[in-house]
């Protein structure tokens, strides 16, 4: 890979994430990739990601490449280990450590900006944004931790019975019929917690991408649209919660299914990936012309 060069790394790093979704899906939806197949998959993808990365990281600042890292991290790991579910104990806890780890990484990756232009005017909007994620991902560490909880006093089956409707928002924000029993509760409770840290993790990454455009750090054009992506994305998250919640039965059907694959956890590195990548090919482009960067 030593051939490669940074323009084609950009344009390899920005397939990635589609990548990864579609290698994540493949493995949930066709039984013929079995684990050594997906094993074989995800070490060519992870491998790639490694060049390309290695290409183009080299003047780039440490919270972007911990961004398009973790996302990397993220569908090899998550990928494997499918849709978190209590009827696969194990498969569940590896979920659990690999979603915590990326969510620390989102958060380190949005501090990391903050000091990078710390000096910056456009901080009134972005120090905020990150308080908030920063307090949202504190909420999503103890729905994480919830889960682990679950598995280690012995309630996996007892959520098994209940997380087909009570852990998906596509379901319970249409409302359920009762009585509800306590793991039933819990199990919405985490997941609204979750619909939070994502819609969170959409302004920050927004706030942030306005933030580096400000900065020139990534192209204006470029910057613009991700920012405004991230905040249309938030707008219709909260948009289609409440649409799910309040409607009438019958109709309410289409808001709950998009509320709920916008909030799916891998969404939160949608964002802040693209974000990185953008900030990484100006770093890497600026190292090479140094003179038309001043």
């Amino acid at each position: 890979m030593s051939h490669l060069t940074s323009r084609q790394a950009v344009y390899g790093l920005l397939t990635l994430w589609p990548t990864g979704l579609v290698l994540t899906l493949i493995n949930a939806q066709v039984p013929q990739v079995t684990t050594p197949v997906f094993a074989v998959f995800a070490g060519i993808y992870v491998a790639l990601a490694a060049a390309v990365i290695r290409c183009v990281a080299v003047s780039g600042p440490t919270a972007a490449v911990n961004w398009v890292a973790a996302s990397i991290a993220l569908f090899a790991i998550a990928g494997f280990t499918g849709e978190p579910t209590a009827r696969q104990p194990s498969s569940m806890l590896i979920n659990t450590a690999v979603l915590f780890a990326v969510s620390l990484a989102v958060l380190v990756g949005a501090v990391g900006l903050l000091v990078r232009f710390r000096r910056s005017h456009r901080m009134t909007v972005a120090v905020p944004a990150v308080f908030v994620l920063g307090i949202a991902t504190g909420g999503f560490l103890l729905n994480l931790l919830a889960r682990t909880a679950m598995v280690l006093t012995g309630g996996a089956e007892q959520q098994v019975t209940v997380e087909d409707t009570h852990w998906s928002a596509a379901q319970y924000l249409r409302g359920l019929s009762g009585p509800v029993d306590f793991v039933g509760y819990i199990l919405v409770w985490l997941d609204l917690v979750q619909i939070a840290y994502v819609g969170s993790a959409y302004v920050a990454a927004g706030a942030l991408a306005r933030l580096a455009t400000g900065e020139s750090a990534v192209p204006r054009r470029f910057g613009t649209f991700v920012t405004r992506a991230a905040y249309v994305s938030a707008a219709v998250l909260a948009i289609t919660v409440v649409a799910a919640i309040a409607l009438p039965h019958g109709v309410d059907a289409v808001p709950a299914a998009i509320a709920f694959a916008l909030s799916i956890p891998f969404m939160a590195t949608l964002i802040p990936y693209f974000l990185g990548v953008a900030i990484l090919a100006t770093a890497a482009n600026r190292s090479r012309t140094p003179l038309e960067a001043k």
